[in-house]
């Protein structure tokens, strides 16, 4: 399936909450649907973004059979305090892909305990092409980035990230990046 954005998207409520305790998902509540299968999100230079003073969510959560490919859009101030597992912008779980071209992620955070990927949070297949990763933080690992599994980057900037932990731009604790 193929979304198209004709307008920036401000999301001030909890679309749903994985409810996994388990590792395969990150825990969290999330602002939009889990994505579970393919879906190419055309932002056409739109934002989605968490809007002021709304809960604590991640913007997107990609499940183990899904497949994300975000194109031309900014992702911005998902994330918060109530945080456990990560991923402020975008979570990639265990068998999930991930391929962000021409996108940016922006101002999203991972304030609480043992928060990784303030920005990504990646534990599948992820590519980024001509991609912008700034301004994220973390209270735990990985500002920008924190990256379990094989992480591609092409053509892409990370930078201005902060973590409490290792890796302000990217943490990657012995798993495999291309970059």
């Amino acid at each position: 399936d193929e979304i198209r954005l004709v307008a920036d998207v401000t999301l001030t409520a909890v679309d749903n909450s994985d409810g996994d305790s388990s590792p395969s998902l990150p825990d969290g509540p999330n602002g939009l649907p889990v994505i579970t299968s393919e879906i190419t999100l055309e932002g056409n230079n739109h934002t989605i973004a968490r809007g002021a003073g709304s809960p604590a969510f991640r913007i997107l959560l990609v499940g183990g059979s899904g497949e994300l490919t975000l194109q031309n859009a900014t992702v911005s101030g998902g994330g918060g305090a109530a945080f456990v597992n990560g991923g402020g912008a975008i979570a990639n779980t265990f068998g999930g892909f991930v391929a962000l071209d021409n996108a940016n992620l922006s101002r999203n955070s991972v304030d609480g305990v043992g928060g990784y990927g303030g920005g990504f949070l990646n534990r599948g297949d992820a590519t980024l092409t001509n991609s912008t990763i700034s301004g994220n933080s973390s209270a735990g690992n990985g500002g920008g980035i924190s990256n379990y599994d094989t992480l591609t980057l092409s053509n892409s900037t990370v930078s201005g990230n902060s973590a409490a932990g290792n890796g302000g731009g990217i943490d990657n604790p012995g798993y495999r990046t291309a970059i």
